[in-house]
């Protein structure tokens, strides 16, 4: 027969009272007993805290022990042969820590409320258990090599290198899938809520990973794309986002990047008006550009019109060599992001005609400053000696290269800082690489580094595409945001009804400006930013979407057509006054098959353009986001709540 649970409390506190009782002797046994344990208790406790110490230390000496180890002057077989007993090491150590650790484990858990360190306490079993398989994976890769390292003494870092990716092409396949589960399990944490300290390094490794899973997968091809059997030219658009275009900005510089044996041998940058012959055959522009810009002939600085970087590198690769006779492997863009990035990765820099270290935070304003007034030249804009000063206004671009290259060579920087900064310029498409060899592109399409116009195989696809018409720079200044509204009719079976309302603000406002075209400089670069928008607008969406009205847009300049990538393309052209708001929207019907079940978003920003504001309502249900990574998915993947999209429909 059960306990009446009423009894039991009784019970219990009978059994407790006997155990203790009243007598004196008996108490004193037990508080003894007690006391003994508590101690017993404490004892373990600071052991096992003195041991963890111990082994703490020691993980932070072997980390400081392979930090320094790429500045000591060492052969590669050396270096190797040192970072795997450093790595074996750290491995003992690792293993000792979490020994020592677990039984701290359930109280670090139950510390994530705390404020401060808790969320960072929390994830510490996470922590050190990445950490070891983090140090199984790098000992497996270097000890991929050893025997062609060692033959690699007398040759050099570059025959070092090429030795280490020859074997990571028959390396076992499943490195590659072992990296990436860590990166996944430190893609889980919040590193944003760990205090700086802890976040700024997390971060940079979390880069370094998402850098390495490809690029092993790419090992195969990596030496060839290198230059190991023959060199290797890359033909670099240099974009400038103020003045923004399909691909994320005017192609302002031309930059060409030969690779030989893993090292850069040459690194040129010339004005891109500088490539262009009039006695060959250039293509028609763009119909748009035709009319609104007065551009019959396309020549490269023009080229990047689709937004589909894949048919816009073909096409300048083609334009190139048919202007310079040089063919090149493959195309990298980067733009003003992609310096202040990569300047802040190794600030600060020194630029002999600055006047101060090139830093993320000033590396912008000292390139307008370069081109108001040339380096090491006397000519202004302004100053009557016109012609020279728009010769020299690009000048700087090769003397920043140089102190970038310089700064590399020389070894004095943080790698995971740079790594980091990388891969953020990738993630964020501010630069972006396009190259011919099928293996290393479908890596790059993978990653969506490739810039390309990739609507998904199923579900909804929005892509606001701007271009700057107006020989100007007002996209420094434009701000711009969009609400996506989806909606679908009473009647079943009757196609979904969507509206993008695109809202621009230009917030420079200049009395009695009138709006001009003409191409001109002005008084100088910010002269350049109060000036009228004259913007051709495209909306990239699912094919088979059939345009209902456009508002905001020139009436006759409406089109509607099939665009790159199975995709429905619409587009118009506005001019908006500097210190005005301007709002353009679309209504369309999407495709039959969306249904409020299978209903799912991926929207692409714009190469160059900023961090873009977005509100999404998909039958009632509402989510506001800014969209900074090169893509957005909605409803996120693995998403719980994909059932409250499901609202009921309106009649």
């Amino acid at each position: 027969m059960r306990s009446s649970p009423t009894l039991f409390p009784f019970r219990f506190r009978f059994r407790l009272r006997r155990l203790t009782g009243s007598h004196p002797q008996r108490n004193a046994h037990f508080r003894l007993l007690l006391r003994l344990f508590v101690l017993t208790l404490l004892l373990v406790v600071a052991y096992k805290g003195m041991r963890a110490a111990f082994y703490g230390v020691a993980a932070y000496q072997d980390v400081v022990e392979l930090q320094t180890l790429r500045t000591r002057s060492l052969t590669p077989a050396e270096k190797l042969g040192q970072a795997e007993r450093q790595l074996a090491s750290l491995s003992t150590v690792m293993a000792g820590l979490d020994q020592e650790l677990d039984i701290f484990y359930p109280l670090l858990r139950m510390a994530r409320p705390l404020p401060g360190y808790g969320p960072a306490l929390a994830a510490g079993p996470e922590l050190v258990g990445m950490g070891i398989d983090l140090l199984a994976v790098a000992r497996d890769a270097l000890t991929l090599a050893p025997t062609q390292l060692a033959a690699a003494v007398d040759h050099g870092d570059a025959a070092a290198l090429l030795a280490l990716l020859e074997a990571l092409s028959h390396q076992d396949p499943t490195l590659a899938g072992r990296l990436a589960q860590v990166e996944a399990r430190l893609d889980q944490l919040p590193i944003g809520s760990f205090p700086p300290a802890l976040a700024g390094p997390l971060g940079n490794l979390q880069a370094v990973l998402q850098l390495a899973t490809p690029a092993l997968r790419s090992a195969p091809v990596l030496p060839q794309m290198l230059g190991f059997q023959g060199a290797r030219t890359y033909l670099i658009l240099v974009q400038n986002n103020h003045e923004l275009r399909a691909t994320g900005g005017f192609l302002s510089g031309i930059g060409t990047l030969r690779l030989e044996n893993g090292a850069i041998t040459h690194l040129e940058f010339v004005d891109s008006y500088d490539i262009g012959r009039d006695d060959v055959e250039h293509p028609w522009a763009p119909p748009p550009m035709q009319r609104y810009m007065g551009i019959d002939l396309l020549f490269l600085r023009d080229a990047n019109w689709s937004p589909d970087l894949p048919t816009t590198a073909q096409l300048a690769r083609a334009i190139y060599q048919q202007d310079t006779g040089n063919l090149v492997d493959g195309v990298i863009t980067l733009d003003l992001r992609a310096v202040q990035l990569l300047v802040g990765a190794l600030e600060p820099l020194t630029v002999p005609a600055a006047a101060e270290p090139l830093t993320a935070d000033n590396v912008v304003d000292q390139i307008k400053e370069f081109w108001n007034r040339p380096p090491e030249s006397e000519a202004t804009l302004q100053g009557g000696q016109f012609w020279e000063w728009w010769e020299r206004r690009k000048d700087f671009m090769p003397m920043l290269a140089q102190a970038f290259l310089d700064k590399l060579q020389r070894g004095q920087f943080d790698f995971l800082k740079l790594a980091n900064a990388l891969y953020t310029a990738l993630d964020e498409r501010a630069i972006q690489i396009w190259v011919e060899e099928p293996i290393l592109a479908a890596e790059l399409a993978r990653m969506d580094w490739d810039g390309g116009l990739r609507p998904p195989a199923q579900g909804d696809f929005l892509a606001l595409v701007d271009t700057n018409m107006g020989y100007n720079k007002v996209d420094a200044v434009v701000r711009r945001e969009v609400q996506y509204t989806v909606s679908w009719p009473a009647t079943a079976g009757e196609p979904p009804l969507a509206q993008a309302v695109i809202t621009y603000e230009h917030p420079l406002a200049v009395p009695g400006h009138q709006c001009d075209n003409t191409p001109r400089y002005g008084s100088g670069y910010d002269d350049m930013l109060r000036r009228c928008y004259f913007n051709y607008v495209r909306l990239y969406v699912p094919a088979g979407s059939e345009l209902l009205e456009v508002e905001g847009v020139e009436t006759d300049s409406v089109v509607s057509q099939r665009g790159e990538n199975n995709t429905q393309l619409f587009a118009g052209y506005f001019v908006m006054l500097p210190g005005s708001r301007h709002t353009v929207t679309f209504t369309y019907r999407l495709p039959p098959d969306l249904t409020p079940e299978n209903y799912t978003l991926a929207i692409r920003r714009q190469a160059g353009s900023p961090p873009l504001p977005v509100t999404i309502q998909v039958d009632g249900q509402k989510t506001i986001v800014t969209v900074t990574r090169g893509r957005y998915t909605w409803p996120a993947p693995g998403a719980k709540e994909r059932s409250l999209i499901r609202a009921p429909r309106g009649g």
